[in-house]
């Protein structure tokens, strides 16, 4: 989120977002790996926070031999595995707690991630009929249902999660042992600012920021841009959620 002039990266976001040929050798170049990869059997993501590290997790504890490709928080990714066809899972989740943890994240960067998840979603809105989208709200409480409407879709076979008190406790400690691996060889406390997981800690920085997204006029108009953008996903999940399975 702090490197480099965060207009230079706006712009870079303009010109290369939509186009996966154009950014792949900038991505290769940044170290954010190859988006032309398809080593993998099945991806899931979204914009940072919207539980791409538990549904991930989760994921593969139901489907340990499940070669999962994650967190490709740029769009240019996602487009490239929906152009080739590539079973995946988008998850969204509203703008203003997405926004909220994001800054939290990174320490109070409020505009800076209200930005990045208007060029995030704007990028990826023309192909929102395509995608599986699962909310932020579902994939954290019924994840085994949307993982039975997934192999509905797909034609795969993934045993679904059950969110159970004992497989969601496993989830969080894989979780935080990743965590904890990150700062440096694990011998050291969880961050609960940045920790992938619910965490008591964050609500009274996250009550202070979003009294700053509300009484900022700028923030406030952008928040409501971001909103519309959520709005023309939620139609596409709304429709695919009330499906049912045909009778055999």
């Amino acid at each position: 989120m702090n490197k480099g002039p965060f207009i230079i990266r706006r712009l870079g976001r303009t010109l290369l977002w939509r186009h996966p040929v154009l950014y792949r050798s900038f991505g290769l170049m940044r170290g954010r790996g190859d988006c032309f990869d398809t080593n993998f059997d099945v991806w899931i993501g979204g914009f940072p926070r919207s539980a791409n590290t538990f549904t991930t997790e989760a994921f593969r504890l139901a489907n340990p031999s499940a070669r999962i490709a994650s967190h490709p928080h740029i769009p240019p990714v996602i487009i490239r595995w929906l152009r080739i066809g590539k079973p995946g899972m988008f998850l969204i989740r509203a703008p203003e707690d997405a926004v909220v943890s994001w800054a939290i994240y990174w320490n109070g960067y409020l505009e800076e991630s209200l930005d990045y998840y208007l060029d995030y979603h704007q990028a990826l809105r023309p192909y929102a009929v395509e995608m599986f989208i699962v909310s932020f709200e579902v994939t954290t409480t019924q994840l085994g249902r949307e993982i039975e409407r997934f192999n509905r879709k797909f034609g795969t076979s993934y045993a679904a999660f059950e969110h159970d008190g004992e497989l969601v406790s496993d989830c969080f400690s894989r979780i935080e042992e990743t965590s904890r691996v990150a700062r440096n060889g694990g011998n050291v406390a969880v961050n609960e600012l940045t920790v992938c997981r619910p965490s008591p800690y964050r609500a009274p920085v996250k009550t202070a920021m979003v009294q700053q997204l509300h009484k900022s006029p700028v923030l406030r108009r952008k928040l409501e841009r971001a909103n519309e953008l959520y709005r023309a996903f939620v139609p596409v999940l709304a429709s695919a959620s009330n499906q049912r399975p045909s009778e055999p």
